[in-house]
């Protein structure tokens, strides 16, 4: 699928993101198969399917709930460390950072997220 037309993987995106619901109800191997072939796409060096893989996590997130799915998170969090700006860009513009914060761990995931990108000692009132 790699050699298809950009703007085509890109509208497959936004159709799996449209139907996420139903990797509950998929088979094992399938919902992997997906949950990888998403993660890979969010590594592609298309703009366009970056942004639909990052929708697509967040409409699989939102399904299957943060502690179903870690290494998303884990591989999420891991992009924002990389040297490449355009990975760390769909890393903080990806919503996932409110799902996480909401549902799996409230307030500590956003602080934790907040103090890699600002001096930690301005938070200090808060603590």
């Amino acid at each position: 699928m790699t050699q298809e037309e950009d703007r085509i993987r890109t509208i497959a995106g936004y159709l799996l993101k449209n139907n996420a619901r139903l990797v509950l109800s998929a088979p094992v191997d399938v919902a992997e198969f997906v949950k990888s072939a998403v993660l890979a796409a969010f590594n592609n060096s298309s703009t366009m399917i970056r942004n639909a893989a990052s929708q697509d996590i967040v409409a699989f997130l939102g399904v299957l709930e943060p502690k179903n799915w870690p290494e998303c998170l884990q591989h999420l969090v891991l992009a924002l460390d990389s040297p490449d700006l355009d990975k760390q860009e769909v890393s903080l513009s990806s919503p996932f950072l409110g799902l996480v914060s909401a549902k799996a761990l409230p307030g500590v995931a956003f602080f934790s997220f907040l103090t890699r990108f600002f001096d930690p000692s301005c938070f200090n009132s808060f603590m």
